[in-house]
């Protein structure tokens, strides 16, 4: 038979063998991460809803060959016009 070894024992044992950590350097206040090209001065447009509606979207975008990006641009568009806006969105038509 093995002896039992207490667990909490041993952490902290081990806890102790590790070396201090060693300070870490200064970050700026505002770190942002690195912008693809695609997205300089362009911003996030989004929403949550329920995974139903996200799988509907996906498959309307490979049904019309097409992005959901592209067709949430085609969306937006339409819902300009109706409340009398300029229809600026970027989209595939």
């Amino acid at each position: 038979m093995s002896k039992k070894v207490d667990l909490v024992a041993s952490l902290m044992t081990d806890m102790k063998k590790q070396p201090k950590e060693t300070a870490r350097p200064e970050l700026p206040d505002k770190v942002r991460p690195a912008r693809s090209r695609s997205r300089v001065g362009k911003s996030f447009v989004g929403g949550y809803f329920p995974p139903e509606v996200a799988k509907q979207v996906k498959m309307l975008a490979v049904e019309q060959d097409t992005t959901v990006q592209s067709l949430t641009g085609e969306a937006l568009n339409y819902l300009f016009a109706a409340y009398g806006k300029p229809q600026i969105a970027p989209s595939r038509k």
